[in-house]
């Protein structure tokens, strides 16, 4: 007679003791990326009032910037990695001096990256062969993106930091922050509103400006609060160890 389970289903259960903590992780990262995309969207909306050509500007302008985020993937990707290990370990001070690495190349590679993209901001458009009066306006958006480029890098730097020490709530309400600014700042310079001047295709890229800054501040102020999942401890340097 074969040995055997009385229970034959017992091993086709799902162990879902992890599901909440998973969910609790996952979730706000998700929420965080949707509200991005739903802002891009109003963003798309509200330059539509002004015509086709500032849609298409608007349009491109992000799918350049979108390539130049990327490039950042890499380094944040390992500092993700580093600090989850130190954190892991207990070693909050490794994590801290992993954090302050990453910001300080973020930064150094966003200088670098606006730099030339202020150089061919016009190179790029016309390599997509984009049209004239498309180029006319995204050359503006695009010139204040790139101006603005360390701001955004530095946020989605500090979100990582964060959601590698297991903290995934703080990023989203951060970027709940950003976010409301942003489309509030963008509204009023995109149409002029309260006295100020109707900026167009131009506003919506300095609302995102306005709206990285506070996330910045923001974002700083959590770091170092030690309230939060990271914190930038002091005997841990920003000086580049290369």
């Amino acid at each position: 007679m074969m040995p055997g389970n009385s229970n034959p289903t017992q091993h086709r259960r799902i162990d879902l003791s992890l599901t909440r903590p998973i969910l609790a992780l996952t979730l706000p990262v998700a929420a965080s990326g949707h509200l991005e995309n739903l802002v891009v969207i109003a963003d798309i909306f509200m330059v539509g009032k002004l015509g086709p050509a500032a849609i298409s500007a608007v349009g491109i302008a992000n799918q350049i910037s979108m390539v130049f985020g990327i490039m950042m993937v890499a380094v944040t990707t390992g500092t993700l990695a580093i600090v989850a290990q130190a954190i892991g370990a207990g070693n909050k001070l490794g994590a801290s001096a992993a954090a302050k690495q990453s910001f300080s190349l973020v930064a150094l590679l966003s200088v670098g990256l606006g730099l030339i993209g202020l150089a061919d901001t016009t190179f790029f458009l016309e390599s997509l062969s984009v049209k004239p009066e498309v180029v006319q306006l995204a050359v503006p958006y695009l010139s204040v993106y790139f101006c603005g480029i360390l701001l955004s890098m530095l946020n989605y730097s500090v979100a990582v930091c964060l959601q590698a020490a297991g903290d995934t709530r703080t990023p989203m309400y951060l970027s709940l922050l950003i976010n409301a600014i942003k489309l509030f700042a963008s509204y009023l310079l995109i149409f002029g509103i309260w006295g100020l001047p109707k900026m167009g295709v131009t506003g919506a890229a300095l609302g995102s400006v306005v709206g990285s800054l506070f996330g910045v501040t923001a974002g700083s102020w959590a770091l170092f609060s030690g309230r939060f999942g990271l914190t930038l401890l002091p005997g841990t340097s920003f000086k580049l160890e290369l």
